[in-house]
């Protein structure tokens, strides 16, 4: 916790020494995570008088004032601005070129914004693990067409390997597909019916969209 009464210099002494930080280094240990966390003017300012963000900044600060190797956060951004989420974000950044940092959140964009891998618990158990990059690389089983002549929702359902269809409105659908379907194989259905198509685009997997499907396969199921 904070201690709203002390200055933000006053504080970091404290954990550093609570974090048996050498009696020595305590001075540039302190200017070390002032310096990361963009703290050097605000060492004498009381904690109480402190914005959101930067009372966030001096928690992180404290965190690593005895440099660990691995940092864990818990909703970093939780009530902050949107100016001191995009601060607080750049800060995580910069902290995981020193340290292994491990962000505990639900806020799914600001894992895809600030991290390099993703894991997924449901209910005390592992069930996604995965570096962003090549999850970004995935295909999502979705895809969408556009159509010179529409032939109606319906019809479109009755494509084989199609699962689901949702009108985009002017001649465009989002298809969802099963596991076996061939996107070169439902291209040749729709020409055959002579449709007209003009377009048709696999859409990424996002990981709002893995999180869902993965923490709902249960609740799907039964």
């Amino acid at each position: 916790p904070l201690y709203p009464e002390l200055t933000v210099d006053e504080y970091l002494c404290f954990c550093a020494r609570l974090k048996a930080v050498v009696k020595s280094e305590i001075a540039a240990a302190l200017d070390r995570v002032k310096t990361l966390c963009g703290l050097e003017p605000d060492g004498d300012r009381l904690i109480r008088n402190l914005s959101k963000g930067y009372q966030q900044r001096v928690g992180i600060a404290q965190a690593i004032i005895h440099n660990p190797r691995v940092i864990i956060l818990d909703e970093p951004t939780n009530g902050l601005d949107p100016n001191q989420i995009i601060e607080i974000r750049n800060l995580i950044r910069t902290l995981g070129k020193h340290h292994g940092v491990i962000l505990s959140t639900h806020i799914l964009p600001e894992v895809q914004s600030v991290c390099d891998r993703v894991v997924i618990l449901n209910r005390g158990r592992q069930v996604y693990m995965e570096r962003l990059a090549q999850m970004n690389d995935q295909e999502s089983g979705m895809l969408t067409i556009r159509l010179e002549r529409s032939p109606g929702e319906a019809a479109v359902t009755e494509l084989e390997g199609v699962i689901g269809v949702t009108a985009l409105g002017a001649n465009r659908f989002s298809l969802r597909l099963t596991g076996s379907c061939s996107i070169a194989g439902l291209a040749k259905q729709i020409v055959q019916r002579n449709w007209g198509l003009q377009e048709l685009v696999p859409e990424k997997q996002n990981l709002e969209q893995i999180f869902y499907r993965l923490t709902t396969a249960g609740e799907q199921n039964g």
